[in-house]
């Protein structure tokens, strides 16, 4: 009597090429979309990450939040 084993892992196949490029167009799609979100920031946003840029880099005697941080 012969018992073989199969010790062989099972591996996955490898993606289909349309998977490959159903994964590609959603990595295009996300890029596309962060990219459009980045463009389309609002003044008050942009306003805001310059007033945090300069006080961080050492321009706030150019612009900077007023002490009690209601202002600029």
């Amino acid at each position: 009597m012969n018992i073989v084993s199969s010790s062989a892992s099972a591996a996955a196949p490898p993606p289909s090429n349309s998977a490959m490029k159903m994964n590609e167009k959603q990595q295009q799609h996300q890029q596309q979309q962060q990219q459009q979100q980045q463009h389309h920031q609002t003044f008050p946003f942009k306003l805001y990450e310059m007033l945090e840029y300069a006080c961080a880099s050492g321009y706030s005697s150019s612009i900077s939040w007023l002490a009690d941080g209601t202002g600029f």
